[in-house]
């Protein structure tokens, strides 16, 4: 392996491990803005249980995509060590563990303690998936926009078409996935949002690694993924998972992705916190861009237990609306809505089709807006997705308590 450069590793500051680094609502920056404090990046408005701790710093913003080649190469001679028996030798190098970090040194430490024919069918695809996504997370941003301060809130005042876009600190590091990155007034604000991105990404990464470790560990024989993994996080249904947390967390952080655990075992593509929810990990929820009800009824048969879950879909959006309206001859839909859509569908369907155009036109130019596609949903589909998700959670939790007796997760 290449040996890092003294001033790639001396930008780079990684915190023993820590509540604060499990993969969860913490580790995805709940509610956070960015903030300075002893120099080092924090997050503000966590749980106020878990004292802040430091996260790794980058010193330069525009090292970013040169730190995550460098963490990719280590991850990849991990996993060669591994194969040639050699693991224990690689994770003496200093370099190796400088670059890795706390989180991936601990997953490869337990897996130094299997022989490589615990090596589980799929594991290379997955790991070349999971450094995909990685580098994506830390790539050059395509576009830029300039915040030159922040308001009283600690919001970022972005600015866009002669005006001001308020993002929180979590919304500037999530845009990043989209190709968007940003300029500001001071090279503090600039180093905390890489050491945000950075650190989001890293503790993602650590989090896949440690689900694959715990899997080779307990089930060699198993293959991952029946289907395989997925060729490429930029398909569409990927664009439409993230586009639907971005616009759960548009006014409050409601969504994290969830983990490579849940989405293997729990069926699992967001979680969800409400006030009130009885479910300490939130509600999961399955998202999925089809529009098509036969097509739909497929994909949901495979579900195990569909009632535990919020879809998320076109065809589920719609249907959403259809219960809405005819629960009460009286109701209507809000307005704007059916003017956002161009006219009023005949039926379900035509909605649905219709509401799965608007999504997919939304990924044509995703940079057009600072918080991403997003922006290019119509308002009252935003709001549709929010109230629909939300009143599922509650749905779905509450099943579940009563199969369970109980509100354990």
């Amino acid at each position: 392996m290449e040996r890092a450069s003294p001033l790639t590793l001396a930008a780079l500051h990684w915190p023993r491990r820590s509540r604060l680094w499990a993969a969860g609502w913490q580790a995805d920056g709940c509610n956070c803005r960015l903030a300075r404090r002893g120099g080092r990046a924090i997050k503000q408005g966590m749980d106020p249980e878990v004292a802040p701790s430091p996260w790794p710093t980058v010193a330069i913003p525009s090292d970013l995509p040169t730190i995550g080649e460098r963490i990719v190469a280590s991850l990849l001679a991990l996993e060669e060590g591994w194969r040639k028996g050699l693991l224990p030798a690689c994770l003496a190098s200093e370099d190796i563990r400088a670059l890795v970090g706390p989180m991936l040194v601990e997953s490869y430490e337990k897996l130094a303690l299997e022989p490589e024919d615990g090596l589980c069918r799929g594991r290379a695809a997955w790991i070349a998936r999971a450094a995909e996504e990685f580098r994506r997370a830390l790539r050059p941003p395509v576009k830029t926009f300039v915040s030159e301060r922040e308001n009283e809130a600690g919001l970022h005042l972005v600015s866009h078409l002669g005006g001001e876009v308020s993002m929180r600190g979590n919304q500037l590091a999530a845009a990043r996935y989209w190709g968007i990155g940003f300029e500001f007034d001071s090279p503090d604000r600039a180093a905390a949002l890489a050491s945000l991105v950075l650190s989001r990404a890293v503790s993602r990464l650590a989090s896949d690694m440690a689900c694959l470790g715990r899997v080779c560990r307990s089930r060699p024989s198993w293959r991952l993924n029946p289907d395989g993994p997925r060729p490429s996080s930029e398909r569409r249904g990927d664009l439409f998972e993230r586009l639907v947390a971005n616009i759960l967390n548009e006014d409050v952080y409601r969504a994290r992705r969830a983990s490579l655990f849940e989405d293997l075992y729990e069926w699992t593509d967001l979680r969800v916190m409400y006030p009130g929810l009885p479910r300490k990990r939130g509600a999961r929820v399955q998202v999925t861009l089809i529009g098509d009800e036969e097509a739909h009824a497929r994909k949901m048969e495979q579900c195990p237990d569909l009632k535990s879950y919020v879809v998320v879909s076109p065809f589920q959006l719609a249907v959403h609306v259809e219960t809405f309206l005819e629960s009460d001859p009286g109701r209507e839909i809000e307005a704007g809505f059916w003017d956002c859509l161009g006219r009023e569908p005949a039926d379900r369907s035509e909605l649905s089709a219709a509401l799965a155009g608007i999504f997919s036109n939304a990924f044509l130019d995703p940079t057009r807006h600072p918080t991403g596609p997003m922006a290019q949903v119509p308002a009252p589909v935003r709001r549709l997705i929010r109230s629909h998700v939300e009143a599922g959670a509650f749905e779905a939790a509450n099943y579940l308590n009563r199969e369970t007796g109980g509100p354990p997760s």
